[in-house]
């Protein structure tokens, strides 16, 4: 998407490794960028690096996305969100599927309230090739009308 005049992003999950690359690519291209993350499984230095980077224009929220007094905050004059804030370990799903469920299902829900009532302009959200199953290589890469297939 080709943009020519700055806009004020929202990403959830920006002290993970891809919301840390989103959060820099996006100041790189001269956008306000807001980052949103409670560190659960992000990094400290993720978010660090990131106040050198876009002459200031990042700014940072800790904060839960299921907690929608911070969320709406942070969300307040966004043109976009590119939310990116989950619980994506198999292993954490399986030891607590409930909490995995509140803030999976729960918290994009949150979020995906606090962009209309924003009325933020585009909604991102990033998932996993696992919701296709293991697909055949002959099949790669595959396209946003494959149907899905999730295996766990």
């Amino acid at each position: 998407m080709a943009m020519e005049s700055p806009y004020q992003w929202l990403v959830t999950g920006a002290a993970g490794f891809i919301g840390s690359n989103v959060c820099r690519h996006l100041l790189c291209q001269g956008h306000r960028v807001v980052g949103f993350d409670n560190f659960a499984s992000g990094r400290r230095e993720n978010v660090d690096r990131l106040t050198s980077v876009g002459d200031r224009q990042f700014d940072f929220v800790e904060g839960d996305i299921r907690d929608g007094n911070t969320l709406g905050r942070a969300i307040t004059d966004c043109d976009f969100v590119v939310h990116l804030a989950a619980l994506v370990s198999v292993q954490q799903s399986i030891g607590d599927p409930d909490l995995t469920q509140e803030i999976n299902v729960g918290g994009f829900n949150r979020v995906y309230q606090a962009a209309l009532s924003a009325g933020v302009e585009r909604f991102v959200y990033a998932s996993s090739s696992a919701v296709y199953g293991d697909a055949d290589m002959a099949q790669m890469p595959l396209q946003e009308t494959t149907s899905p297939a999730p295996v766990s």
